[in-house]
């Protein structure tokens, strides 16, 4: 399962929607994608696209083009606290961007441990600035969705 972030598909179809109507389909898009039933979501983004199609085609083919993707977290049946939290990808890309300002000071490495321990000291940087995502037992429903996605793939 592969999810697309929300936040940059987001920002993806509002470059292709008139001014005049971004606010209403942002309001649109987020509510969509924070619905936590999986059926409900996919009709709201699929009527969102319908009426895409007739302000912008391109707005409509961003959101279509891997539509599934970015409500895999409604397909795993998570709670709407998880599902808002991993709907972006900027957690990701925080600690990508702390490592790379933190590593490239480094002009010469000397083996693999020196890398390492930089990576892990620039990890340890970046995660001072984030933030708690959910509770434990949100936490613990998604290790168990994870779990049992795995689990199905290893029977197939």
């Amino acid at each position: 399962m592969v999810g697309h972030c929300q936040v940059h598909r987001r920002r993806n179809i509002l470059d292709r929607v008139p001014k005049a109507k971004r606010r209403f389909i942002a309001a649109k898009l987020v509510a969509a994608w924070r619905e936590p039933d999986l059926l409900l979501a996919t009709q709201a983004l699929k009527a969102i696209a319908a009426e895409l199609d007739e302000i912008s085609p391109a707005a409509a083919d961003v959101l279509s083009e891997h539509l599934a993707e970015t409500i895999a977290c409604q397909s795993l049946g998570l709670p709407p606290e998880l599902i808002r939290a991993l709907g972006s990808t900027n957690l990701i890309e925080n600690a990508f961007s702390t490592t790379e300002s933190i590593c490239h000071r480094v002009c010469r490495w000397r083996g693999g441990t020196q890398a390492r321990r930089w990576a892990t000291m620039a990890l340890l940087r970046a995660e001072e600035g984030f933030r708690p995502i959910a509770s434990p037992e949100a936490m613990a429903h998604l290790a168990a969705a994870l779990a049992s996605v795995l689990e199905r793939r290893a029977a197939d």
